[in-house]
């Protein structure tokens, strides 16, 4: 039953993460009821639960059927599973909490290539808060300005992503490079098909799915 309550919680957070981020990317006010993209309608109760009202109207708007696109459905699906997956392998909700963060990150750099400060500081003290052995930062400071500096020259990656590695840093340590690998691995298989689409490769989704490989094999 409990697993069940984080399906729904998943697919919830799937749902509401993608509207925050279609009406931040289209300059829409935050407040305020849903409705079709297309109509405008109000979109009533029965319309807005995940997966559940796609699956019931067929993709469509209820009112004036009009084809939805599958994103929203997708993430809500996506999420809905990995969360009682991930829970499993965790048996912690605070892993829960980072991969919402990381999942609404990779929205934004897929789309736009950078991300919100907010998103990133707020993050960081979600792990100072709830997980941070005081001592990595010690370790963590003097490389992350080298890293910073030596970027600022360069720009071999972006500074957000230099940011998520620090944050991941002190919240699982040492096993950063081996999240820092396979996303690179995942990163270079992945650019041929991104380079007919985009000259830049959008990273944070590849730490993103690093991340959660690393919560499912730790033990």
């Amino acid at each position: 039953m409990f697993l069940f309550i984080l399906f729904i919680l998943g697919s919830s957070f799937g749902s509401f993460l993608t509207a925050l981020f279609y009406r931040l990317e289209h300059q829409e006010s935050l407040v305020g009821f849903s409705h079709c993209d297309v109509c405008k309608h109000r979109l009533e109760v029965i319309d807005l639960v995940p997966i559940f009202s796609y699956l019931l109207n067929h993709g469509r708007c209820r009112y004036c059927h009009k084809t939805y696109s599958s994103f929203s459905f997708v993430n809500e699906v996506f999420l809905g599973t990995i969360f009682p997956l991930i829970f499993i392998e965790t048996r912690s909700m605070l892993p829960l909490l980072i991969i919402v963060y990381l999942f609404y990150l990779s929205l934004e750099d897929m789309h736009k290539q950078m991300v919100s400060s907010i998103i990133l500081h707020s993050l960081l003290l979600i792990v100072f808060i709830f997980a941070l052995p005081f001592s990595r930062i010690l370790i963590l400071m003097p490389i992350y300005f080298f890293f910073y500096l030596l970027n600022y020259n360069y720009h071999f990656i972006g500074e957000a992503d230099i940011d998520l590695f620090a944050i991941l840093f002190l919240l699982i340590g040492n096993h950063i490079l081996l999240i820092i690998f396979v996303a690179s691995l995942f990163a270079l298989f992945a650019y041929p098909f991104i380079k007919q689409i985009s000259g830049k490769i959008p990273f944070i989704p590849f730490i993103y799915l690093s991340y959660l490989m690393f919560l499912c094999i730790k033990k």
